[in-house]
């Protein structure tokens, strides 16, 4: 029946590997937005070498990329419409070379042209419109080289940029990528790189190790049920179940996430290994072969496991939420099936391997444990570290890292940070745009090259105070004396020429120009690139954000820490709660299956910093704890219970232990965490002494 469902809606397509997964509230906002300006979809190739042959070869590659049908030539100095707009208003964006008129010889400056236009023996250009040459050009050099006309990286070779228009969708991306790849793998001693890559590549890793790691966990879990089991229709039925209980919990993850993060899928293979345990306590102790009614002590330890994770649940952590959701309903199904519905599937009795009970060659006594806990926790206070950049849990893709940063240091941006810039209108956005590049005259605000209202104003006023109506006189009277034609100046500083009305900006017109400026149905935005050194001052004005993917994270994270602290501690207090009912005069030996586990996470800290996968998977590692706690509260220790607790034990440890092979940190931190955990588990098992309890009245 779940197949069914399962392939009809197909839930596996909205399991997503964006990192945006991880990020809430206005932070995945603004990260999507991020995403959509030029910047975040530039091209950068270069191939070495300065020789003629190198030169044909670059513009033969240059030309092969420029013929995509979404591959363009980025260079805003060949936008003639925005060439056109620098050349209307000419007068505004430069200064004048004198105060005013009466600075000017007109004679002199006349019988000069005169001159030059007499004497020189090529074609002499004379502007018309500012035959004096007044207007003085402020751009500043480009920091960037060049050489046979193009752009080149020193030392290196020729550089072409270029912007790629395509759809935020992984399937989008593929194939411009493989288009890109199909061109750039004719060409040798390319370099070349996009943001564009990471996505793709780090998508198609994370993808073949999630298959992989759920392929390996399926036979490695299937090995060690059938082993351990010895039943082959006990073990069909154990896989159907645990099946279903993934699929369910992915259906219903899915139903309520437009994209869930494919860690969870990663994730619910592993714990299904912990349902596991549910059916081992229910068949060893014979509850499928005879009516022994209800299993108290497993429903104990299903309903605190599914607490905690409920718990953790309404933390507002996307990637958090979903994974701890996912479990709720996959611990919930493989529990119903486990206690109700195998009682009645007449699964015969096997006896385990052996009947003897295990006896460790030597025992520690639980008050030793707990004060080697209590240590520990204390010293972990102060030098416990922790890793809060959630991009580091990501697939760290060695290969484009070096290539972006080849690029960044030759481009000079290595010390460059994204924000992202808004206005309430154009005009506002353009003058907030100024006041950065105030701040900081090494940045790159695209925006802040357009005219400002107040700018155009001032400037209107200089120009006024000039009196170019006096100039233009003396101009007309000079230029007859001195053997010019009449109107001959006529097209000199016109009325339109120096006062040209201010520009009516629309979001049209700025995209026209060549800029990239997004609205977001309430403000309009931009990007620029601010120098680190700069960042604390430019953030302070109420207009800016800071775009940085890593920032970006940080403060997604930090908007739970509060949250992580109330719910992990209710988390922690519910287990506590419920191991003293359970256990009554037994509570501090099963109370060290949580702290011990803890200890050894926390000793783990002090050499490497702990992130947010770490510090979940400790929280699940203690509800994990809490059921063996329970589990070992009866009096005279069964041998089959003992056995109960190893296969849960080994089965656990394959489960979430198989996570190590992947290169996504976020999984190897869940696998670390786990073996970690689940190794002070069964040293407590084997080597903590039992405490003999009176039992009677």
């Amino acid at each position: 029946m779940v197949l069914v469902i399962f392939f009809i809606f197909q839930p596996y397509k909205k399991f997503a590997v964006d990192l945006s997964t991880m990020l809430t509230g206005e932070d995945k906002v603004f990260y999507h937005m991020s995403q959509k300006f030029d910047y975040a979809k530039t091209l950068l190739v270069s191939t070495k070498g300065f020789s003629k042959e190198d030169l044909k070869t670059f513009l033969k590659l240059k030309k092969e990329l420029s013929s995509h049908s979404q591959i363009s030539i980025t260079n805003q100095l060949n936008n003639q419409k925005f060439q056109d707009y620098k050349e209307q208003y000419k007068m505004y964006f430069n200064d004048l070379k004198y105060k005013n008129n009466t600075q000017i010889d007109v004679s002199k400056k006349l019988k000069n042209i005169r001159y030059e236009m007499t004497t020189s023996s090529m074609f002499y250009n004379l502007n018309k419109k500012d035959p004096f040459g007044l207007i003085q050009s402020s751009n500043k050099p480009s920091h960037l080289n060049t050489k046979d006309g193009q752009l080149v990286i020193k030392d290196f070779g020729y550089l072409a940029v270029f912007s790629i228009e395509v759809n935020p969708t992984e399937k989008d991306r593929i194939l411009i990528y493989d288009d890109i790849n199909d061109i750039l793998k004719k060409y040798e001693n390319v370099k070349a790189f996009s943001s564009i890559f990471y996505f793709v590549e780090n998508s198609l890793k994370i993808q073949n190790d999630v298959k992989l790691i759920i392929l390996m966990s399926m036979v490695l879990l299937g090995i060690l049920y059938l082993v351990v089991l010895r039943n082959l229709y006990l073990f069909l039925n154990v896989v159907a179940s645990l099946a279903t209980s993934v699929i369910v919990g992915q259906l219903i993850i899915t139903s309520l996430y437009s994209h869930v993060s494919i860690i969870a899928l990663a994730f619910s293979t592993s714990i299904t290994s912990v349902s596991i345990d549910y059916m081992f306590h229910h068949y060893l102790h014979n509850y499928y072969n005879k009516k022994l009614g209800f299993n108290k002590e497993v429903f104990y330890g299903y309903l605190t496991t599914v607490t905690a994770f409920s718990l953790i649940a309404m933390i507002d952590y996307p990637l958090i939420r979903q994974i701890s959701i996912f479990s709720v309903v996959s611990l919930s199904v493989a529990y119903i099936h486990f206690a109700f519905i195998y009682p009645h599937l007449k699964i015969k009795h096997k006896e385990p391997y052996s009947k003897e009970n295990f006896k460790s060659p030597f025992t520690i006594k639980g008050y030793k444990i707990i004060i080697f806990t209590i240590i520990v926790i204390l010293i972990a206070i102060f030098n416990s570290k922790f890793d809060f950049d959630i991009k580091n849990l990501d697939y760290q893709n060695e290969k484009l890292i070096k290539l972006e940063k080849f690029f960044k240091d030759n481009l000079n941006q290595s010390d460059n940070l994204t924000i992202l810039v808004s206005g309430n209108n154009i005009d506002s956005l353009i003058a907030n745009s100024k006041l950065i590049k105030q701040k900081d005259s090494d940045s790159t605000v695209p925006t802040a090259s357009l005219l400002s209202q107040s700018e155009f104003i001032q400037k209107h006023h200089t120009i006024e105070q000039f009196n170019f109506k006096q100039l233009r006189q003396n101009l007309k009277e000079e230029s007859l004396k001195i053997g010019f034609k009449e109107g001959y100046f006529e097209e000199s500083y016109t009325t339109e020429y120096l006062y040209p009305q201010y520009p009516t900006y629309t979001l049209e017109m700025i995209k026209e120009l060549g800029f990239d400026v997004i609205y977001d149905g309430n403000k309009y935005i931009t990007f620029a690139m601010i120098s680190v050194d700069k960042i604390d001052e430019i953030l302070a004005f109420d207009f800016v954000i800071n775009a940085q993917t890593k920032v970006l994270f940080i403060n997604s994270l930090k908007k739970i820490y509060g949250e992580f602290a109330i719910f992990g501690a209710l988390t922690f207090l519910l287990i506590i709660a419920t191991l003293a009912i359970v256990t009554k005069k037994r509570f501090l030996q099963a109370f060290t299956y949580i702290l011990f586990p803890m200890s050894l996470i926390l000793i783990y800290s002090f050499f490497v910093p702990l992130n947010i996968m770490h510090v979940f998977m400790m929280f699940i590692v203690l509800a994990i704890g809490i059921d063996y706690g329970i589990y070992m509260n009866e009096n005279n220790l069964s041998h089959n219970t003992t056995l109960a607790i190893i296969y849960s034990l080994v089965s656990t440890f394959a489960g979430f232990g198989v996570l190590i092979i992947s290169d996504i940190n976020a999984l190897d931190s869940i696998a670390i965490t786990a073996i970690i955990g689940i190794s002070g588990i069964l040293f407590l098992l084997i080597f903590q002494k039992r405490i003999k309890v009176n039992t009677k009245s």
